[in-house]
């Protein structure tokens, strides 16, 4: 009885495994995050989402105001596709994620 209640857990989790793994799949196909190589002036590897630029942390703090809505939508975009996967998997996130809303 217990080796059938054993494998019935562990079919029931490969299900599962499964389930979030096609999920995760389906989560991806929508932000897509592709990363591209800049050639100038030197070869930088350059991530996107959904067409939007993220700029990494140490030009963050520089950011152009022109570019401000751009930043802020990607990096929205980002800490959704996080929350996200850490819904899909069932993992705690490390801080807590706050929707105040936008401003625009």
């Amino acid at each position: 009885a217990e080796a059938a209640t054993a494998e019935r857990l562990r079919a029931l989790w490969l299900r599962l495994r499964c389930r979030q793994m096609r999920m995760l799949h389906e989560a991806c196909q929508v932000y897509q995050i592709p990363i591209e190589q800049a050639v100038q002036p030197k070869k930088v590897e350059v991530w996107s989402i959904k067409g939007l630029p993220l700029a990494s942390v140490d030009k963050l703090c520089r950011v152009d105001l022109r570019e401000e809505v751009q930043v802020s939508t990607a990096l929205g975009w980002l800490v959704h596709l996080l929350v996200t996967f850490a819904g899909i998997l069932e993992v705690p996130l490390r801080f807590e994620m706050r929707y105040p809303g936008s401003s625009r």
